[in-house]
C-alpha cells in the first residue's frame, strides 16, 4: 500500500506532478481546496511572478542574460549605505537609499555596499516592489548587528513583494539579518505572498552568514499572509540558475525556506548548502523541485534541521527532491518533524544520503501509517544510496520505519536502491525498512544493536542488565566500557549470571551476532554459559563454560522468520561469584 496523496509534493503549495489515482485501498486524497485554503492565492501570486509580471529592474541593473562577466569587487567601488541617506533606525524608510546605492554601484561596474549596524527598514511601493541588486555586487553588513527589515505596502495584494531581486550574476550577501515584518499587513487584514529573496536565472549567487527570518506566525498564515525565504522565479524554458551557495546561514520562521514551484521550467545547476540551520518553518525547509525542468548537482551538508511547525496534513519536509539528478545529503541532523525529513520522488536519481542523524521525526498521528518514515522514496526515483545514517525512532508512538520505498501512486517503483551501514534505535514502534513493490534493493550491514532495542523482559543476577556497559552490580549505568580479552566494545549488554533478556524480532532479521565472554574487569575469575533460544524453545546456540581466562567466542546464528529471542547467561552451576558476562557488540542483521 502506498500513501494517499504522497505520489507528489501536492501536500504543499508546490505539487511536483499531476495526482495519479490511488490504486490501493485506503484514504483518498482530500480535495485540494479543503487541504490547502492558501493554495489558490499563493499560486495566483506566484503565477504573476513566474510569468514575468514583476517590476522593472532597479536603475542600473542588468538582465542576467545580457550581463557582462563581473570584475573582482575588491577593485571596485566600496559604498557606505549611510552616504546615501540611510538612517537604519527601524522607522525611516531606507528604500530610496538602497535604490540610490545600487544605481551608483551599477554605474561603477559593481563593488561593495556596506550596511551599518542597526535596522534598515525597506517599505515597498507599487513602483518599487523589490530591490534589484546589480551584477558583481557584495552587500555586506556588520556581523550580528546589521538588519534589513521588509514591510510591504497595501497596494495590489495579489502581487508578490520581496526584499531583494537577484537577477544578475556574481552577487554576494554577507553578515546580514533579513527580516519580514508582516504585522502592519495583519492589522490591515491584507492578504499577500512575499519572499525575502526572489532568485531569477543568474549565476554565482552566495549567501554567507545570513539570517532569513520570516517572523511567520500561525495567525498570519491563517489569514493568507505568507512569507518565504528564497523563491526561484521562472525565466522561461531553457533558462538557468547556476552556482548558488548558502554558507553558515540561518533560515527560520518562514513558510518555505527555499523552493521552486512546479510550474517552473527554469533549469538549476549547482546548489550548495553548508553549515546552516533551518528551524521553525511551516512547510519544507529546502524544496528542490523540478518536475518540468532539470535540476542537478545539489549538496546539503553539515547542517541542522529542527522543529518544523507544519500542523495540518501536508508538506513539512526538511529536504524534498523532485526530479533532481545528482544530490548529496551528508552529515546533517534532523529533529522534530511531523512528516518525513527527507522526501525523494519524481525520477530523482544519483542521490547519496550519508552520515545523517534522525530523531523525533514523522510524529504526525493519523489513521493510515504505512508510509510513516524518516526517508521516503517513491515514483521512479533510482540509484539512491542510503549509507551510514543513524535513525532514532524511540520517540514515535505509532508504527514507523526508518526507510520507506514504493511506487507512490505511479506505476513505476523506485529501483537501484542501496541501503548500507546504517544504525537504528527502534523504540517500541520502529522497524528498519518497508519496501512495497520494490525489488531492486541491496541491503548490507544495517544492524540493530540489542542495547538500542526495547526488551520484552529482563532478569539479572545482581542489579539490572546494563546497555553499552559492563555489569556494575547496582544501577543501570554504574558499569564500565565492555571489554573482552583486551578489546573494548562501544555497544553491547553487560549482565550478571543468572540473566535472561527477551527481545522481539517479528521476522524482520536474518542473523543474530555477538562476541561473548567474561568481562575483563573480573580478571581470571568467573564461570558462565551463554545460550540463545527462540520462541519455540529451540536452542540456536550454547557456548559451554567460559572462564575469565577463556578466549572470546563468536555467536552468529540464523534468525530468519524468528519472532523472539531469549539471551541467557547461566552461572555454570558453581554459584554466581564474579559471573559478569558480556554480550559485546550484540546485534541483529
Amino acid at each position: 500500500m502506498h500513501p494517499p496523496g504522497r505520489t507528489t509534493k501536492s501536500r504543499g503549495s508546490t505539487s511536483c506532478s499531476p495526482l495519479i489515482p490511488h490504486r490501493s485501498r485506503g484514504l483518498r486524497e482530500p480535495p485540494m481546496k479543503n487541504r490547502h485554503p492558501l493554495r489558490l492565492s499563493l499560486m495566483c501570486a506566484w503565477t504573476l511572478l513566474a510569468a514575468g509580471c514583476s517590476p522593472d529592474l532597479a536603475p542600473g541593473a542588468e538582465d542576467a542574460d545580457s550581463a557582462t562577466p563581473g570584475t573582482t569587487t575588491a577593485a571596485l567601488l566600496e559604498l557606505d549605505l549611510r552616504t546615501k541617506g540611510a538612517a537604519c533606525n527601524g522607522t525611516t524608510n531606507d528604500l530610496p537609499a538602497f535604490i540610490s546605492a545600487f544605481k551608483s554601484l551599477a554605474s561603477a561596474g559593481g563593488g561593495t555596499l556596506l550596511v551599518p549596524a542597526g535596522n534598515c527598514l525597506v517599505k515597498t511601493t507599487t513602483t518599487n516592489e523589490m530591490l534589484t541588486i546589480p551584477a558583481n555586487v557584495t552587500v555586506r553588513g556588520v556581523a550580528g548587528a546589521s538588519r534589513i527589515t521588509l514591510e510591504a505596502d497595501s497596494d495590489r495584494p495579489e502581487r508578490v513583494r520581496a526584499l531583494f531581486n537577484i537577477a544578475n550574476r556574481d552577487i554576494t550577501l554577507q553578515d546580514l539579518e533579513l527580516v519580514r515584518n508582516q504585522a502592519p499587513e495583519l492589522a490591515r487584514e491584507t492578504k499577500r505572498t512575499s519572499a525575502l529573496i526572489i532568485l531569477r536565472p543568474s549565476s554565482n549567487f552566495t549567501m554567507r552568514r545570513v539570517v532569513l527570518d520570516g517572523q511567520q506566525t500561525e495567525e498570519q498564515l491563517a489569514k493568507e499572509l505568507v512569507a518565504h525565504g528564497v523563491m526561484f522565479a521562472s525565466g522561461g524554458e531553457g533558462a538557468l540558475h547556476r552556482n548558488i551557495r548558502m554558507e553558515q546561514c540561518t533560515v527560520r520562521n518562514l513558510v518555505y525556506g527555499l523552493f521552486q514551484a512546479s510550474n517552473t521550467y527554469t533549469n538549476v545547476s549547482g546548489i550548495v548548502v553548508n553549515q546552516s540551520t533551518f528551524e521553525g518553518n511551516f512547510k519544507d525547509d529546502l524544496e528542490f523541485n523540478a518536475p518540468k525542468a532539470d535540476m542537478a548537482d545539489v549538496e546539503v551538508s553539515d547542517s541542522t534541521f529542527r522543529d518544523n511547525r507544519r500542523v495540518g496534513y501536508g508538506a513539512g519536509f526538511g529536504i524534498g527532491l523532485a526530479n533532481v539528478q545528482g544530490a548529496v545529503i551528508r552529515g546533517n541532523s534532523f529533529d522534530n518533524y511531523r512528516y518525513e525529513p527527507i522526501h525523494i520522488e519524481d525520477r530523482s536519481s544519483k542521490v547519496l544520503v550519508e552520515g545523517n542523524t534522525f530523531t523525533r521525526s514523522y510524529t504526525a498521528v493519523h489513521a493510515d501509517t504505512t508510509w510513516r518514515s524518516h526517508i521516503f522514496i517513491i515514483n521512479n526515483s533510482h540509484d539512491v544510496t542510503v549509507r551510514g545514517n543513524h535513525f532514532d525512532m524511540s520517540a514515535n508512538t505509532q508504527p514507523i520505519q526508518a526507510i520507506y520505498a514504493s511506487p507512490g501512486g505511479s506505476i513505476y517503483p523506485p529501483y537501484g536502491l542501496r541501503i548500507e551501514q546504517n544504525t537504528f534505535v527502534l523504540g517500541t514502534h520502529g522497524q528498519r525498512f518497508l519496501f512495497s513493490e520494490v525489488k531492486d534493493v541491496v541491503l548490507n550491514d544495517n544492524p540493530v544493536y540489542v542495547s538500542d532495542m526495547p526488551w520484552l523482559s529482563q532478569t539479572n543476577g545482581v542489579g539490572p542488565a546494563e546497555r553499552d556497559r559492563s555489569n556494575g552490580d547496582r544501577g543501570a549505568t554504574d558499569g564500565h566500557t565492555l571489554s573482552l580479552a583486551g578489546v573494548k566494545y562501544a555497544k553491547g549488554v553487560g549482565v550478571h549470571a543468572a540473566s535472561e533478556i527477551v527481545i522481539h524480532l517479528g521476522g524482520q532479521y536474518s542473523r543474530f551476532k555477538s562476541h561473548i565472554g567474561v568481562d575483563d574487569s573480573m580478571g581470571s575469575a568467573g564461570t558462565v554459559v551463554f545460550s540463545v533460544i527462540d520462541e519455540q524453545g529451540n536452542v540456536l546456540f550454547q557456548s559451554g563454560t567460559l572462564k575469565g581466562t577463556s578466549a572470546t567466542q563468536v555467536v552468529d546464528v540464523d534468525v530468519v522468520d524468528k519472532q523472539q529471542l531469549r539471551l541467557l547467561v547461566g552461572n555454570a552451576g558453581d554459584g554466581g561469584t564474579c559471573d559478569h558476562g558480556d554480550w559485546a557488540g550484540a546485534r541483529l542483521d
